[in-house]
């Protein structure tokens, strides 16, 4: 006779598909807030924006100066890229990254510049790259510093206070260098 309880085998059923399934005890992971995936996603469309606005400029740099900014840009954009996409699958959440209108039309006006020069006046001048930037770093400061003091989780909220003081650093690298 079988001296085991009659659910004995629904419960090690259980066991076995909670914990193949990473919600056995100490892997369960709380659901990210939509105001985080906002922000990956977010972060993710600019990571890319910038990586490729720099790409371009540096093709067309007509001096040294122009061609070092958006090389140091593409490298730490892409970087931040690579650790937001590591920490997505960490948290077990897909980016939707799509360049938005902002940087697409700054991209059309570098891409349409008929000379080095004047893809160079494209990504610094104040009316044209600078100025998209501005209203794209006033959104993803304020996003940066929302994300970092409020995300209910930790990692998130380390990675954009991290990823803050980069794009802070970059704000007065893009400053000093258009005042030249």
């Amino acid at each position: 006779m079988n001296s085991r309880p009659k659910n004995y085998r629904v419960r090690l059923l259980t066991m076995f598909v909670v914990s193949s399934l990473g919600f056995g005890a100490g892997t369960v992971r709380a659901e990210i807030s939509d105001a985080d995936k906002a922000f990956l996603d977010a972060m993710a469309s600019s990571d890319m924006a910038e990586v490729e606005l720099s790409r371009i400029a540096m093709a067309q740099a007509p001096s040294p100066q122009v061609h070092d900014f958006p090389q140091t840009i593409a490298t730490d954009h892409g970087e931040n890229y690579q650790a937001l996409l590591e920490l997505c699958r960490d948290k077990q959440y897909a980016v939707a990254p799509r360049i938005d209108a902002v940087h697409g039309e700054v991209l059309n006006k570098l891409r349409r510049a008929d000379s080095p020069e004047a893809a160079a006046r494209a990504y610094l001048d104040a009316r044209a790259y600078l100025d998209a930037i501005a209203v794209d770093q006033a959104t993803i400061d304020s996003l940066l510093e929302k994300i970092a003091g409020n995300s209910n989780d930790a990692d998130i909220s380390r990675f954009a206070a991290d990823t803050l003081t980069a794009v802070k650093n970059h704000e007065d690298s893009a400053k000093q260098l258009a005042s030249r």
